[in-house]
């Protein structure tokens, strides 16, 4: 069995962060810079494509939200679940 590529296995564990920030940042991107994603889209001739371009960023605007929140916020306190593990008494 081949192994999982690892893009696939990132996305995995970044998976908390981008379920937590993908409403926000697709709520920025289509509601509040609408017409800025309409003019970039017209300027470089994709503005029938508009909403696949908006799709794209907000993805790439998740992915990269979510991957600082795992760095600097889930990492520490994954690091501190070592510290508290279940200690079996011998009774």
């Amino acid at each position: 069995m081949k192994n999982m590529p690892n893009f696939l296995l990132y996305l995995g564990r970044i998976s908390f962060g981008m379920y937590i920030f993908h409403i926000t940042t697709y709520w920025i991107i289509y509601y509040i810079y609408k017409k800025e994603l309409a003019a970039f889209s017209s300027s470089i001739g994709l503005y029938e494509w508009r909403n696949l371009l908006g799709f794209v960023l907000a993805f790439i605007a998740t992915v990269s939200i979510a991957s600082l929140s795992y760095h600097f916020f889930e990492t520490p306190f994954l690091r501190l679940k070592k510290k508290f593990t279940l200690i079996r008494s011998r009774d």
